[in-house]
């Protein structure tokens, strides 16, 4: 029994190294800090950050628009593939604005990846879309390009506002003309969320089967069951198996509770709105 049982806990350490690297990371968003204004990177003064966070206390008490400020060193620093998944997925972890009219707004800047993202409420049209794109591109990227990103965040923010709150001119969508928008990736979006949890089962599954594997190799080598030793051997690997169980169990309802901390009745985007570069 103890050769076997050596032998087992051996093939077990094996097949986990193995099996490690398979596990995906989930993105790890960071904590709303403010309804409304979240420099991370520290974009903005004091003074600029407190007036703009009155205008967008404004727009949410007169208009019942929720617009977030949301400025990060990089999305790449919580394990995000593209600043449109993070936006979406920040979006909606954070719930912004309400589900009953999803028109709120997040106004995202990475500094550090020279990208920056404006994520729309699931309420709003494709004319909208373009009309974002607009902004980044003639009123945003102009000021990021001479690192004027406060005047960008307060002209963008001004802009957005003007859009947002008169619907009739963004009835049209603008003409045809040179675009720095990536492609919207709301399927991304989802991998980023679910990779962790798929990840784990992968390494479940590989490690069921290096027991199945080991427990045949070992049938093979000729400890055949029957004996006493073999009986309490099973005995132990019974109860293994249901402590490992119960351990997944437990973390997988874990992982669960997790990736569904959002607020109740909050709004969703679907990956609407527009994202540019300087």
């Amino acid at each position: 029994m103890t050769v076997r049982l050596g032998q087992l806990l051996l093939g077990l350490v094996l097949v986990v190294g193995l099996a490690t690297p398979a596990r995906a990371q989930s993105v790890n968003y960071p904590t709303q800090e403010d309804t409304h204004v979240n420099d991370f990177a520290d974009l903005l003064s004091a003074d600029e950050e407190t007036e703009l966070r009155q205008t967008l206390i404004d727009l949410q008490s007169d208009q019942g628009i929720e617009l977030v400020i949301v400025t990060i060193d990089s999305f790449r620093d919580y394990r995000a593939s593209s600043i449109e998944s993070f936006a979406m997925g920040l979006f909606n972890r954070w719930a912004i604005d309400d589900v009953q009219t999803n028109d709120g707004v997040l106004f995202l800047t990475a500094v550090n990846d020279r990208q920056m993202r404006i994520e729309l409420g699931a309420n709003y049209s494709d004319a909208m879309n373009a009309w974002m794109d607009v902004v980044l591109d003639e009123t945003v990227s102009p000021a990021y390009r001479n690192n004027r990103y406060e005047q960008g965040i307060l002209d963008g923010t001004a802009e957005i506002i003007r859009r947002v709150t008169n619907p009739q001119l963004n009835a049209i969508a603008p003409t045809a003309r040179p675009s720095t928008t990536f492609p919207t990736t709301s399927s991304q979006s989802a991998a980023d969320e679910g990779s962790g949890d798929a990840g784990f089962i992968i390494v479940i599954v590989l490690l069921f089967g290096g027991v199945v594997l080991l427990n045949w190799v070992l049938h093979q080598a000729g400890f055949s069951s029957g004996s006493s030793d073999d009986n309490d051997d099973s005995e132990w690997s019974g109860s293994r198996s249901s402590s490992w169980s119960s351990s997944n169990r437990s973390s997988g309802s874990s992982n669960s509770s997790s990736s569904s901390s959002r607020r109740s009745g909050g709004g969703s985007s679907r990956g609407g709105g527009a994202s540019g570069k300087w």
